[in-house]
């Protein structure tokens, strides 16, 4: 069975089952794999106060509690212990344990249905946040770079579409009514929630990532700030294939700069001196009504290159949407999205299909690391020494996602949960591609 560039063996679940799911326990399968693989749903987890861990919609300074509180009230809150699960060999992995609700006479299959449509929720507004912080970035690079051609050109890469997505998530998900601030029916069908504290929360969000300088300090403080840190789960499986990808964002920013070094001192310095009055000129107000900047990277000393870290991060985060996505369209998770009927009506099935909307959608070349800028750029054509660097990352990038394939491929369960695993892999495979928030 051919998908893309890829031939997927016979009985390939895209979606995870063919209908055929009551019973066998595959929905829980599918969350432990998604709190070990996807960073939305790692960035749910938390330490309890014996160190064990947990997912805790309920009480908590955390980001799922205090996205998830934006919930309706006649939502069903689910809170779970996590179980570490050690291979023998010095790995572990997350398993779901003891699920708690205050919902009587439901069954475990239901449970973990009702934890995941949760875990759905707080990954969908992290998701419409990335895009909005993607909006900020880009707006910034272009205006930071209009006065030199070849750096101009290279930043009009980033900018198809990102208006359009900014509306998106501004009229058709945080508006009241939307996708992820719904009302009763009859006026929406999407999640019913609160659209000021959803708003509330998104905002918070935004400030966070504002004030992360550097793609390690983005995945300490807000993706892995629950567990304390990628120091807490070194030497594990835990977001394994992500953290390779990240690991080379470093080097590629620091390479990209000193290219661009080569290429015009001159021009890059005004860059630097435009983005720090760019973003310095992004505020918000305190308590006491004064308005103060907050996003700080551009106070670095190099901001051009922090701001390269911070975009590709980010695009690799918003990568996992492209297997949790599928579970949107499942009936037994979002059959909780109104749990006091037995169908879908069409204003539901509108809000779910404007949220699967990362399903699929690529822009050829366009992954992170990508190498769509030497070709055909009249500018940079002649910069011999930005191409070098985006031609050989992005063949480093190659031959890491194209081994991580042959590697999923022996997972014994490939068929079943592939749709998870995928997420890292190299553009087409499963539909699929390492993009940042501004194409899809």
């Amino acid at each position: 069975m051919k998908n893309g560039k890829f031939e997927f063996p016979q009985g390939y679940q895209f979606f995870g089952h063919s209908g055929q799911y009551k019973g066998k326990g595959l929905f829980e399968r599918y969350l432990n794999e998604l709190l070990k693989r996807n960073p939305f749903f790692v960035a749910a987890l938390t330490r309890t106060a014996n160190g064990g861990y947990e997912l805790n919609c309920t009480s908590g300074d955390h980001w799922f509690a205090k996205i998830v509180s934006c919930m309706d009230t006649a939502y069903v809150r689910f809170n779970a212990t996590v179980d570490v699960v050690s291979d023998g060999n010095g790995n572990w992995d997350f398993s779901v344990g003891t699920i708690t609700t205050d919902m009587q006479g439901m069954d475990r299959e239901h449970q973990v249905c009702g934890l995941t449509f949760l875990l759905l929720y707080f990954s969908e507004v992290i998701h419409a946040t990335l895009h909005v912080y993607h909006y900020a970035m880009i707006a910034g690079l272009e205006d930071s770079t209009r006065h030199c051609p070849a750096m101009e050109e290279w930043a009009d890469q980033y900018t198809p579409g990102i208006a359009t997505k900014y509306s998106e998530v501004a009229g058709a998900l945080f508006s009241k009514g939307g996708a992820l601030c719904g009302t009763q029916h009859p006026n929406s069908g999407g999640f019913i929630a609160d659209s000021v504290k959803a708003l509330a929360v998104g905002s918070e969000l935004f400030v966070a990532w504002a004030k992360c300088n550097t793609s390690d300090e983005f995945v300490d403080k807000f993706l892995l700030q629950g567990l304390g840190g990628r120091g807490a789960i070194a030497g594990t499986h835990i977001l394994k294939q992500f953290l390779a990808e990240e690991d080379d964002i470093k080097l590629f920013a620091e390479e990209m700069y000193s290219a661009f070094t080569t290429h015009g001192q001159p021009e890059l310095v005004a860059a630097n001196k435009n983005l720090n009055l760019f973003f310095d000129d992004i505020q918000i107000s305190d308590e006491e009504g004064n308005k103060h900047s907050f996003f700080t990277f551009q106070n670095q000393p190099e901001p051009l290159k922090h701001w390269i870290e911070l975009l590709s991060v980010t695009g690799l985060l918003h990568t996992g949407t492209f297997s949790f996505s599928r579970l949107l369209l499942t009936q037994p998770i979002m059959a909780f999205l109104r749990p006091e009927t037995n169908h879908f009506d069409d204003l539901e099935l509108s809000a779910l299909s404007l949220l699967s909307g990362t399903i699929v959608g690529m822009v050829d070349d366009k992954h992170v690391f990508t190498k769509q800028f030497e070709r055909d750029l009249r500018y940079l054509h002649n910069a011999n020494s930005v191409a070098d660097v985006l031609s050989e990352t992005n063949r480093r990038a190659i031959k890491r996602r194209t081994d991580y394939l042959v590697e999923i491929q022996q997972h014994p369960d490939f068929k079943e949960i592939g749709w998870i695993l995928t997420d890292y892999c190299d553009d087409e495979i499963d539909n699929k591609q390492i993009t940042i928030a501004t194409y899809v």
